[in-house]
């Protein structure tokens, strides 16, 4: 079986010319769930939903909706006015590539890209007061996003959905930071 990449974002090297990488299945599946749609509804669309907890840059949006466009896995359609944007929709091969991906196992860890843990490992033992102002700002970006989630919670209300169970995740990761980030100002005894 073909894997994928190390960090899960592209191609690895042993992966086919028509296998899905993270970013492409993200592209099929948001377009499956929400129609079609233009690359900056796309855009948008991530940056309120999976951008929480995938990054997504946009120079990788344009260049895997050129892609799958190539492999058939999506048409592009101009608007017939207007400002004649592409909209995008999927097509049954890419329906069956998205499937085939979903079933494939997930290989690999979880990934945490958190400059904040790089500052606080690059950081000089020696120097007590900025690893505490390091925290103290860490906290309270910990603490506005946790208000963020929870203001979209409470939008949301009750309802059980895929999306739904990624936002509680990304509320209890809130709280572990926020924690992890009381306790390194409360080691350093500042």
């Amino acid at each position: 079986m073909a894997r994928r990449s190390p960090d899960g974002s592209g191609e690895g090297p042993d992966d086919g010319p028509g296998r899905l990488s993270v970013a492409a299945a993200a592209i099929l599946g948001l377009l499956v769930q929400n129609g079609s749609q233009t690359t900056y509804d796309l855009k948008r669309f991530i940056d309120n939903s999976i951008g929480y907890f995938w990054p997504f840059p946009h120079s990788q949006l344009y260049a895997e909706t050129r892609r799958l466009e190539q492999l058939g896995y999506i048409r592009a359609e101009e608007e017939s006015s207007g400002r004649r944007r592409k909209v995008l929709s999927v097509t049954a091969a890419g329906r069956h590539a998205l499937a085939a991906w979903k079933a494939d196992p997930v290989h690999g860890s979880t990934e945490i890209r958190d400059s904040g843990l790089l500052r606080l490992f690059l950081s000089d033992a020696d120097d007590p007061v900025r690893i505490a102002e390091l925290a103290s700002e860490q906290r309270l970006l910990h603490v506005d996003k946790l208000a963020e989630y929870e203001e979209l919670a409470a939008f949301l209300g009750d309802d059980v959905t895929p999306s739904t169970y990624t936002l509680r995740l990304g509320i209890e990761y809130e709280k572990i930071a926020i924690d992890f980030w009381e306790r390194v100002t409360d080691d350093l005894g500042t």
